[in-house]
């Protein structure tokens, strides 16, 4: 995993949310389109196309909903795919606006299942052994087939990142969706570790007692700072 990649992906999710968003070193653009907020960081040699997630309840009301639709290779959530068709050729305009060596999708939340998506469609282009993958708090979006195709595809490409008490990752449900990529766990404290039974059987828990999906996101272990300031945190500490 290329650490200082990591700090950037981090760092780009956290700017989603800004809609005055700078890094230095990249020009940023932003694109708010219908429920979609996504943005666009290139430096000289990259460039970075980056989902925000959401809190509005009628969205993931719509992410909850379990039905599927062929993908390339197996089958993919059908509401995280038609949201990322309604901005799909708006993003490859921004990939293919200019020679880039590396392609990087990240996403938090509901961004990060479209992230996925997309870097998934990459791998039919002419970048797809240049795509990387980089995931906060990411929802399950694809099933069994299609996880084991990403794995195999990407291998140490896609980083998925998750807190412990983040309930997300855990949605929908294991029995027709199933994660892929390299995971990487923060615990209680902020370091990185493996995640116990205790772990998955308490997000479990929490997930039977979500009674709103919209309260899902305003969990502290769910926000994308949580996210950046463990990751920022651990890496200075290496």
């Amino acid at each position: 995993m290329d650490n200082s990649r990591l700090a950037v992906a981090a760092n780009m999710a956290s700017l989603a949310y800004n809609s005055t968003a700078q890094l230095t070193g990249f020009t940023i653009k932003l694109y708010a389109d219908e429920n979609i907020q996504w943005l666009v960081g290139r430096d000289e040699l990259d460039v970075w196309i980056v989902f925000r997630g959401t809190d509005e309840a009628a969205d993931w009301a719509d992410n909850l909903n379990i039905s599927k639709t062929a993908a390339g290779q197996g089958y993919v959530h059908k509401g995280f795919s038609d949201a990322l068709d309604g901005v799909w050729w708006s993003v490859m305009d921004e990939i293919y606006a200019q020679e880039t060596r590396h392609l990087h999708l990240v996403g938090h939340s509901l961004g990060g299942a479209l992230a996925a998506l997309a870097a998934s469609r990459c791998l039919f282009g002419p970048m797809d052994n240049n795509v990387h993958l980089w995931t906060f708090g990411q929802p399950r979006c694809g099933d069994k087939t299609w996880a084991d195709w990403m794995n195999e595809r990407f291998g140490q490409r896609y980083v998925r990142v998750f807190n412990a008490g983040d309930i997300v990752p855990h949605l929908p449900t294991v029995l027709r969706f199933r994660h892929a990529g390299s995971e990487v766990f923060f615990d209680e404290d902020g370091c990185v570790a493996v995640p116990t039974f205790l772990h998955r059987a308490s997000a479990a828990i929490g997930v039977i007692r979500t009674q709103f999906p919209s309260a899902i996101v305003r969990l502290g272990a769910h926000s994308m700072e949580r996210y950046r300031a463990n990751i920022l945190r651990h890496l200075e500490a290496r």
